[in-house]
């Protein structure tokens, strides 16, 4: 019986070779990794976002905020659910989206609106349109089914008033284009969420160049989970092409490497 348990466990557990397993227990791995980091999830209830929203609303109010690449508006939705009050600019240069976006906050007096993408530079740019408007994107990266162009502003450009508690960047790749188009902006900012994808890979850019940039502008980049926000340096084995969430804090909230949302 001792000598059929050891063969049995070494044609499977221990057969590093390949066993008949492996290809469930790579795909339950990646499952679980995504669990732990928080990656590939969209629910914003279930992957810290919308708590990221609620821990900046309760320390420091979400007054005054920018919405780059708001699609249909649940976002700037969520915000004025925690603060009736928060004076929001959207942007959104897909036209379907920007239409429902109307609909959806156009009578909001304090929610201004602008049918234009955000870039490093103003002119005009190719939008490559998906078949879902949230991944509509300035980067070809094999969704497209159509394209347009569409009008592009920068941050600076706009003029945007006073100071900024939270700018929300999510433009499928071109999250970088966009900050590097804001320099003046993140003088006046607190808060900078973005989202980093797959669409990094095709755009060429790793989370360290976010992390250096962002560095320059006295922030530090956290990572969004669950339940908390860990600070990350930019080691080899935080570059990972997952969708997933960032939160760049500036260095004069005083916050810990790791916090509690």
């Amino acid at each position: 019986m001792k000598k059929l348990l050891i063969w049995f466990l070494k044609k499977t557990v221990i057969n590093w070779n390949r066993p008949f397993y492996s290809k469930d227990l790579y795909e339950l791995s990646k499952r679980y990794i995504d669990l732990y980091n928080g990656d590939n999830n969209y629910h914003r209830n279930e992957n810290g976002e919308f708590k990221v929203l609620q821990w900046i609303n309760s320390m420091k109010k979400l007054n005054r905020v920018v919405d780059v690449g708001a699609n249909v508006g649940s976002y700037s939705s969520d915000i004025l659910s925690l603060n009736p009050k928060a004076s929001i600019t959207c942007f959104e240069p897909d036209p379907r989206a920007f239409k429902s976006l109307s609909e959806k906050l156009g009578h909001s007096s304090d929610v201004h609106l602008i049918n234009k993408g955000v870039s490093d530079q103003k002119g005009t740019l190719r939008l490559n349109m998906a078949p879902r408007t949230t991944h509509s994107s300035f980067v070809d990266y094999g969704e497209s089914i159509d394209a347009v162009s569409v009008e592009v502003t920068t941050l600076d450009d706009t003029k945007l008033t006073g100071h900024i508690d939270l700018i929300k960047i999510d433009v499928e790749g071109f999250e970088y284009k966009v900050l590097q188009g804001a320099k003046e902006t993140l003088k006046r900012t607190s808060f900078v969420q973005f989202e980093f994808s797959g669409a990094n890979h095709q755009s060429r850019l790793f989370v360290k160049d976010f992390i250096d940039y962002l560095n320059g502008y006295g922030f530090d980049l956290h990572k969004i989970k669950a339940d908390r926000l860990t600070r990350i340096s930019g080691n080899p084995e935080e570059e990972r092409f997952a969708l997933k969430n960032y939160l760049a804090i500036h260095r004069s909230m005083k916050t810990d490497a790791e916090i509690k949302i």
